[in-house]
């Protein structure tokens, strides 16, 4: 099983790059956590993680565009700052009669 944790740390440094990058197109607010956090959700997620190799970690990290991160970023706050509505019995059987 890849221990993606260690992983993190060995290109830890091109993740510094990348942002470092987006930092100098404007981009600011772009840690490698987020990076990183990005390949696993949504440029890894359909592969078979067990088959990454380290030259094509290193050739997604490089090729991630600022819109894609951006976009990403977005999402996920879209997600964190949705409402969280609580509906009793009652509420739900009535939602779904309709």
């Amino acid at each position: 099983m890849v221990n993606f944790e260690s992983l993190f740390r060995e290109v830890h440094s091109v993740l510094q790059m990348k942002t470092k990058d987006f930092e100098n197109q404007g981009v600011r607010n772009i840690t490698e956590e987020t990076v990183w956090q990005y390949l696993l959700e949504k440029k890894w997620k359909d592969h078979d993680k067990e088959d990454l190799r380290m030259y094509k970690i290193v050739s997604d990290i490089f090729s991630l565009s600022k819109d894609q991160i951006v976009v990403y970023q977005q999402q996920g706050k879209v997600i964190d700052d949705a409402p969280i509505i609580e509906l009793n019995a009652d509420e739900i059987a009535a939602l779904l009669e309709e």
